[in-house]
């Protein structure tokens, strides 16, 4: 078993290698599609990742919590490998009925290969329960490394080879997902010897929900908060151009809280071992933040041309969502904090509440303003939960 610190040096190593795949994949989605197909794969995928936390529910978390409360490996794997197969159904079913009654603009067939992430998802988690309840807190950090590489080779070889069309990145960024989960989870099982079982069974499956349903809710939330302005902009019929700009700003947003998210990680690992200056980490993720942040908005104005010319307004749609990323990059460590303190359904109200926020300012100032409009009803409920 590895080191809490050389843990942390690992996650934040993958960290790394992940942020410069998910750079050069942006890019290059930016560059082969431009703004109007980015936004037409926003259209195809939004439901499927709005659905993800309901298909993971913080399970990989769970287990490790069920396993230490005295119940054997094989009884925890057994209990997630059912729950999750029962929520991916539930979410795979939701799925399909939304796009059987709004199918996306790429067709009815991309929107249900887009459902092909749950699945995946399914397969990830049990991985990752496996490797977590082993004592193996690294593997699934390296494992999303992987994926997002993978991503960025193949996207590079269609980019090069000039035929990169929406559909053609939906198939990757579902297949790269795929591909890597099934060899993660055979990975595992060689690495393991963990056998499935009916034993106390029922009364895990309980126990799980019990210990995941706080946290799950609060990753609900969480996506919600944080992709309900692409789905109000696209059920407003907004431009897909204007939206794929939008994306694009959203996704450097989230670029920025790679080092906050490791390090409300590495808060995890740090706080159980001693007391750990939560609110020093705060200060000076939202300082980097800030930083960076400021860069971005300069880089953007100057090289939007990179992107293509009709990418020209994502430096100023991030400078609308730039107060609210930067107050946002102090909520991994708090979040992370509160679910420690058994105060995850605290969490779940203040997260409530900025949903609520985002969805009404959203739903008053997207039909005035457009994407703007969008830009600050995210920034002000990102502001307001932090």
């Amino acid at each position: 078993m590895a080191s809490p610190r050389s843990a942390v040096s690992s996650i934040a190593a993958a960290k790394v290698v992940q942020a410069i795949a998910t750079v050069a994949v942006t890019f290059l989605v930016a560059r082969g599609v431009g703004s109007a197909g980015q936004g037409l794969i926003e259209d195809a995928t939004i439901w499927p990742l709005l659905l993800v936390p309901l298909t993971s529910f913080s399970l990989s978390h769970g287990a490790v919590t069920t396993l230490r409360r005295g119940v054997d490996q094989s009884t925890v794997v057994s209990a997630v490998v059912t729950l999750a197969g029962i929520t991916m159904a539930l979410s795979v079913a939701a799925g399909v009925a939304t796009v059987a009654i709004s199918p996306p603009e790429l067709g009815a067939s991309t929107g249900l290969l887009a459902f092909g992430l749950l699945p995946a998802i399914w397969l990830t988690t049990i991985a990752t329960s496996i490797t977590w309840t082993s004592g193996n807190s690294t593997a699934s950090s390296f494992v999303e490394a992987a994926q997002s590489t993978v991503r960025m080779v193949v996207l590079a070889g269609i980019f090069v080879a000039g035929v990169m069309t929406p559909r053609w990145v939906v198939v990757v960024l579902i297949g790269s997902w795929a591909v890597v989960a099934v060899l993660y989870l055979a990975w595992t099982l060689q690495q393991t010897s963990v056998i499935l079982t009916r034993v106390n069974l029922w009364s895990t499956i309980r126990a799980l929900v019990e210990v995941t349903l706080p946290t799950t809710i609060n990753v609900f939330l969480l996506a919600g908060l944080l992709r309900l302005d692409v789905l109000l902009l696209l059920a407003f019929d907004v431009e897909k151009s204007e939206i794929g700009q939008y994306a694009v700003a959203l996704k450097v947003g989230e670029l920025l809280w790679f080092i906050p998210l490791a390090r409300g990680q590495a808060f995890i690992v740090e706080s159980a071992k001693r007391h750990s200056p939560g609110f020093a980490v705060q200060t000076s993720d939202v300082a980097l933040t800030l930083v960076a942040g400021v860069f971005m908005v300069g880089a953007l104005a100057i090289g939007s041309g990179i992107l293509g010319d009709d990418y020209g307004d994502v430096a100023t749609f991030f400078a609308f969502l730039l107060v609210g990323v930067v107050a946002y990059s102090a909520l991994p460590t708090a979040r992370n904090l509160l679910i420690v303190s058994d105060k995850a359904w605290l969490l779940a109200g203040i997260m409530l509440g900025g949903l609520f926020v985002n969805a009404v300012g959203n739903v008053l100032l997207i039909p005035a303003m457009g994407v703007p409009g969008a830009a600050i009803a995210s920034s002000v409920s990102y502001t307001l939960v932090s």
